[in-house]
Order: structure tokens, then C-alpha cells, then sequence
């Protein structure tokens, strides 16, 4: 990783920007709102992922009602309150503390988490990326670029259906369409910047640990000649900080666990195969296998931290049918009523 050194230019073009695509991103709902029918009433959405969107503001309901736990509402079934949510959770409790609508409060939290992660998203590009010029197109393009899945589309569909692909409607596919649409996904999308960056200062820091030792051992060498101490002490026994950041990452991936649980898996696939090809040319060189042990070390702390995540989503799914069918029903709520 680079060193950051981003300018005030740079973060006034962040601001001004954020504050402009934000806005832009506010303006469906608005004229929603604002064009509603006589006698009806807009609900704070549009038509597409109601099913998704009504289920969050029904757990923010259950967060004002006193619950730590939530439950489905879709079903009359008897049921276990087993769902531990914390974004909607603090949601839900931010509404009941200031008199807040559910739906209001969720477009509130999906403003400022937009923020933090349009600005996490440029402290990212930053650590990798030295010219300005190319941060700010690289900044763009992770806004409004949505992938290629519209060649294979528009040239590949008569091969293959297109529901074997991912779906271009996939909001998780498109950054302005999350910005637009989901605090969960912008928080989601934040942990897991979040924990690339320590997980890469994690294995950063490892490597600068021979530079820390060396510096140290000439530094107490120097000081113990100047005493007219005997050279045969002891050295300065290593240091290594590295851990701290996979601590920290792990953390990270511990809440992404809990709230949009499925993208670990993508933070995991990426630092495997990161850690694995890092391994590969270590293991020729005996002096480099301690590397390959502090690297598995702060690679099995983040693990270790995130598995009380993976077995706690495995319980509640296990113990409320409902979590567990329910992504198998349909339904579409209208946008007015």
C-alpha cells in the first residue's frame, strides 16, 4: 500500500461530490412523495425489493417495541425471536429515541452511511493509487460503473438464460443503485473496505517487522558500546504488531457476519487466496518460515474471531422455520396506499 497523503483538494472533491451524487439519489423518493395521489400516501419506496426494504423497517419496528431479538412478521406461525441484527437494531432504537417514522430514519441512516462509505471507498483507492487524477477517475468509475454483465446480455442471452447470471437488478452489483436503496449494503460495503485495510496493514506491518528489529539492534548495540557494555548481551527480542490489525479485522468481519452475513465469504476468498500465493514462494527459503507462521497466525485470529458469527447465523436459522423458508416466498407491496 501507498501512503495516503490525500490533500484538501482532494477531500473537497470527495465532499462536493458525495453531497451531489447524494442528493441525486434522493430525488425518486421525493417526487414520491410529493406526487402522491389524493388520498394516498407514499410509503418511502419504490416497487422493486419492497419485499426486502418492508422486512428491515419491520425489524426497526420490533427494535422500538423493546426487542433485541427479532422474529418474521410475514407468518402467524408460532416462532422463536432468534435474529440479532445490530444496524437495525441502532436503527430502530434512533427512531424511538427522537420520535422518528421507520421509514424516514432508514433513508436517513442510508444518507450517512452513503457518506462514510464514499469517503472510506476514496481512503481505499488512496492506499493503492498515488496521482490524484487517477483516484478521482477510479472514484467515478466505482460509482456509476455496473460490470459487464450487459454483454453477455445483450450477446450471450440466446445461449444461456440470463437468470443463471447475476442479475443486472442485483442492487449489490451497482454502487449507485445501493447508494440509492440500501443502508445495509452501504454498511456492509464499508466493513469490508474496512477490513481489506487492516487485514493488507496487518500483513504490512509483518513485513516491516525485520526493518523494526534491525534499526533496534544497531540502536542498543550503539547505546551498549557507548556504556562500555559487553556486546555478548542479549539483543532486543522481536517485536510484531501485526496481530493488532488482524484483531481489528477481525472484528470487522464479525459484524459483517451479523448483518449481511454472505459477503464474508468474498472478504475470505480474496485474503485465501492472497495468504496462500503469499506462502508459495516462502516455503524455499527456511529463514522465511517464521513469515509463514505470522502470517497464518493473523490470518486464524480474523478466523477465530468471526466464527462465533458463522455458528450464531447457523443457530438462528435452525431455530426459526420462518428465516429459513422465507426466501422462498414471493410478494410485491405497491408503492402507494
Amino acid at each position: 500500500m501507498t501512503d495516503l497523503n490525500i490533500t484538501k483538494a482532494e477531500w473537497k472533491f470527495v465532499g462536493i461530490f458525495s453531497i451531489i451524487i447524494i442528493s441525486i439519489t434522493c430525488l425518486p423518493y421525493l417526487y414520491g412523495y410529493f406526487a402522491a395521489p389524493e388520498n394516498s400516501e407514499f410509503m418511502g419506496h419504490h416497487f422493486y425489493n419492497i419485499r426486502d426494504t418492508y422486512t428491515y423497517l419491520a425489524w426497526m419496528q420490533q427494535a422500538q417495541e423493546g426487542h433485541l431479538l427479532f422474529k418474521s412478521l410475514y407468518t402467524s406461525e408460532p416462532q422463536k425471536a432468534v435474529l440479532f441484527h445490530p444496524l437495525f437494531l441502532a436503527m430502530g432504537n434512533f427512531a424511538r429515541i427522537f420520535n422518528f417514522s421507520n421509514i424516514f430514519t432508514f433513508h436517513l441512516f442510508r444518507v450517512f452511511l452513503g457518506f462514510i462509505f464514499l469517503f472510506t471507498s476514496y481512503i481505499f483507492i488512496s492506499c493503492f493509487l498515488k496521482d490524484q487524477l487517477q483516484r478521482g477517475i477510479c472514484f467515478l468509475f466505482l460509482i456509476f460503473s455496473s460490470g459487464f454483465r450487459w454483454i453477455f446480455e445483450y450477446f450471450f442471452s440466446h445461449f444461456a438464460p440470463t437468470e443463471t447470471l447475476v442479475s443486472a437488478e442485483t442492487i449489490e452489483t451497482t454502487t449507485f443503485y445501493s447508494l440509492m436503496e440500501s443502508p445495509l449494503n452501504l454498511a456492509s460495503f464499508t466493513l469490508m473496505l474496512l477490513a481489506f485495510l487492516l487485514i493488507l496493514k496487518a500483513f504490512e506491518r509483518q513485513n516491516d517487522n525485520k526493518t523494526v528489529i534491525v534499526s533496534e539492534a544497531k540502536q542498543s548495540r550503539s547505546n551498549r558500546e557507548k556504556h562500555g557494555i559487553a556486546s555478548s548481551l542479549p539483543s532486543i527480542a522481536p517485536r510484531n504488531e501485526s496481530h493488532k490489525y488482524a484483531i481489528l479485522a477481525g472484528f470487522s468481519l464479525l459484524l459483517i457476519s451479523l448483518i449481511h452475513t454472505y459477503d464474508i465469504f468474498i472478504v475470505l476468498s480474496a485474503v485465501g487466496l492472497y495468504v496462500f500465493f503469499k506462502i508459495i514462494p516462502l516455503l524455499t527459503s527456511s529463514p522465511k518460515r517464521r513469515k509463514i507462521l505470522i502470517l497464518l497466525k493473523n490470518f486464524g485470529i480474523m478466523i477465530l474471531i468471526l466464527i462465533p458469527g458463522i455458528l450464531y447465523n447457523y443457530y438462528a436459522i435452525n431455530h426459526n422455520q420462518a428465516f429459513s423458508e422465507w426466501p422462498k416466498t414471493s410478494g410485491i407491496l405497491p408503492a402507494f396506499s
